[in-house]
């Protein structure tokens, strides 16, 4: 998964020039950082470890990362711009990403109708 995070790295990093790594409070930074964490996680499917450690931060900055981006997507044309043309590039660049979002639908829809039979099953045995 590091070949995928680092080809979004530099997705990223050729809309805002900067390294996302680095350790940095700048808006700049933290913008690039948000879509680096909500890509990875949403289309990437990683954990929030996986992402924390490859950015150099704790799992915890990932989540606060993670909480505040859909408000800022809401307010910030800029932020928002950037982060559809990232991901727009970054599935072009890619687009087995999108098989991987599909797969791990359809992987989440057989896992809740069997926990559907489980109770179903729970509640005649029940009755």
């Amino acid at each position: 998964m590091t070949y995928l995070f680092e080809e979004l790295e530099h997705t990223i990093k050729s809309y805002y020039k900067i390294d996302l790594r680095q350790e940095n409070r700048r808006r700049d930074y933290i913008d690039s950082r948000r879509i680096f964490c909500k890509i990875a996680f949403d289309f990437l499917k990683q954990s929030k470890t996986k992402i924390g450690r490859y950015l150099n931060f704790d799992h915890s900055t990932v989540i606060h990362y993670l909480k505040g981006f859909n408000g800022i997507l809401k307010t910030d044309k800029n932020f928002k711009s950037n982060y559809d043309n990232i991901l727009k590039d970054f599935k072009i660049l890619h687009p087995h990403i999108l098989l991987l979002q599909e797969k791990a639908k359809k992987e989440q829809l057989k896992y809740y109708k069997n926990i559907v039979k489980l109770l179903e099953t729970q509640l005649k045995t029940s009755a």
